[in-house]
């Protein structure tokens, strides 16, 4: 699974109302598309990107998605932003495209 796939799939999971669903393709027929913004800083412990999520039917939010590794143990976390808006950038982060993001 691509990035942007596995975000679909937990957005999906944390909003799918029925209990037990594993089909995730409702987030992209609902018309939602996501796409990533931001990535953070390289050679760092955790992986940390922003990814938009936009519709014609909805309000934009951003979703930052950040991967843990420890050895052989990988966290998972979300945070979302119902404004629409990014967080202060750091110097760090990249640009879609720029650096392995």
């Amino acid at each position: 699974m691509k990035p942007h796939e596995i975000l679909a799939a937990t957005v999906a999971a944390l909003l799918v109302p029925a209990v037990g669903t594993t089909n995730y393709d409702w987030i992209y027929e609902k018309g939602i598309a996501v796409k990533l913004v931001r990535c953070g800083p390289v050679y760092t412990e955790s992986t940390n990107n922003w990814y938009s999520l936009t519709s014609g039917k909805t309000r934009p939010a951003m979703i930052l998605q950040s991967i843990r590794y420890d050895g052989n143990q990988v966290q998972d976390s979300y945070s979302i932003r119902l404004d629409g808006t990014l967080p202060a950038r750091d110097p760090r982060d990249r640009n879609p495209g720029v650096s392995g993001c």
